[in-house]
């Protein structure tokens, strides 16, 4: 059971670092800080989402495949599947005037802490049966 609070913390450590890169004051700023990583090489752009490669490594290590622990992975591989969406567009100039407006409005600053909380919890859950 103590290997599951470990793997607990680890992940709540790689969100923290993933929280703590990403963290602007606008969804515009957050895209250009991933944009910065993405135009360096895409592959360090991927590095910089360590909490999903755990989480996938996880699933085959347990062979768990509930809801509790597929469902992170599904999140966390939409958003980066999101962000290289808008970070294309960005690049080819594509972007309409309703995504930016969308990418100016502010983000709270509480809303990159709640992966930090929420994917160790449910990750808890899938472990802790």
């Amino acid at each position: 059971m103590e290997i599951v609070f470990v793997y607990v913390l680890f992940l709540s450590i790689l969100e923290y670092f993933e929280s703590s890169w990403q963290k602007d004051s606008t969804l515009g700023g957050m895209i250009q800080k991933a944009y910065a990583h993405y135009s360096k090489n895409i592959f360090i752009f991927f590095m910089m989402h360590p909490g999903l490669y755990f989480l996938v490594f996880l699933v085959v290590l347990t062979q768990n495949y509930s809801f509790w622990i597929l469902f992170p992975v599904a999140i966390k591989a939409t958003d980066i599947i999101f962000k290289i969406s808008i970070i294309q567009k960005l690049e080819k100039n594509e972007l309409g005037s309703e995504y930016k407006m969308i990418l100016s409005q502010p983000i709270p600053s509480y809303m990159f802490y709640i992966p930090i909380i929420l994917y160790p919890t449910l990750l808890y859950f899938a472990l802790a049966n």
